[in-house]
């Protein structure tokens, strides 16, 4: 639900005259029919109110959506959803890596082929394509920009953490990494939003609470609209990640941990201190729906700009 609540309260800020020109732009997607019309919950289709918020919602989730093989299943752009910046665990990973990084860290998207594109590469030819006059390409482009100021707010789908002898090639934003009383480190970030509380919601609940979340977040929203590039959006989350995602108390326990290669088949279990690790959850949580909040209202920034 993270990238709906950020396409939530972008349309809870947005102009009705923005948010109107960006669902007519969708109706040029390829698969409108399928990946958006069709997808509708009855609740949704039947009430006219929840059908735009509904739609916008559905503009963030679609590149998720399209992994999905009954939708047919795209391999493509994997890589769009993440850049791995650097954590070493020790001082020695970081001399080792210096000259020797495994991963694509180029910002500029006129350079690599386009599968190899990491998110900060995607969002600027994304950017691009959104004023293009092929609408079909700018309803592609809309749809990523939505998903991938998501992703980038998320701080495991900056950074990864890497050491020679466990994760040579980086952990995959915490993905091979499993945490007693949390689970994979890189899902409990991810599936923040989804509770017991709100398991069986209807849609309207969520559009009322991503409106308390934009309200709750409010200063430190407008504060964040103010920062317009990718970059201080990408360094923001990196830094997020060194401080919440990948604590001092974590890398201390991982540098004890059994020398090995770890992967997602088998990835490294974890330990810490039980009153410890509940007090990290409720901070992941805190700083998770701050970081959903602060892109909805940069995403909401950046439409009104392209579309007003």
């Amino acid at each position: 639900m993270g990238h709906r609540y950020t396409a939530l309260v972008a349309y809870d800020i947005l102009d009705k005259e923005v948010s109107d020109k960006i669902l007519a732009l969708l109706e040029n997607h390829s698969h409108y029919d399928l990946h958006f019309k069709d997808q509708m919950p009855t609740e949704v289709r039947e009430n006219a109110e929840l059908q735009k918020p509904w739609l916008f919602s559905q503009i963030a989730v679609w590149a998720d959506v399209i992994k999905r093989k009954e939708l047919g299943y795209s391999p493509q752009h994997r890589n769009w959803h993440y850049i791995n910046l650097p954590i070493f665990l020790t001082d020695t990973d970081e001399r080792y890596y210096e000259d020797n990084m495994p991963n694509n860290l180029e910002t500029d998207f006129k350079k690599g082929e386009k599968d190899s594109w990491n998110i900060a590469q995607a969002f600027g030819y994304n950017k691009q394509e959104i004023t293009s006059d092929k609408k079909a390409n700018a309803a592609l482009a809309v749809c990523w920009i939505f998903h991938l100021m998501g992703d980038i707010h998320q701080p495991l789908h900056s950074t990864a953490l890497f050491n020679e002898r466990r994760f040579i090639k980086g952990d995959l934003g915490g993905n091979t990494i499993k945490v007693k009383g949390l689970g994979v480190l890189h899902r409990q970030w991810d599936g923040v939003t989804y509770t017991k509380e709100n398991e069986n919601w209807k849609f309207d609940e969520y559009v009322n609470f991503a409106h308390e979340l934009r309200l709750k977040y409010e200063e430190e929203g407008l504060m964040a609209e103010k920062d317009i590039l990718f970059e201080d959006w990408m360094n923001e989350s990196h830094e997020l990640a060194k401080e919440v995602g990948y604590p001092k108390e974590l890398l201390e326990v991982i540098k004890e941990s059994p020398i090995e290669k770890y992967g997602f088949s088998n990835p490294l279990v974890v330990k810490l201190g039980k009153d410890y690790t509940k007090q990290w959850k409720e901070q992941i949580v805190e700083t998770s729906y701050k970081q959903i909040t602060k892109a909805g209202y940069r995403l909401a920034y950046l439409m009104q700009n392209i579309f007003k």
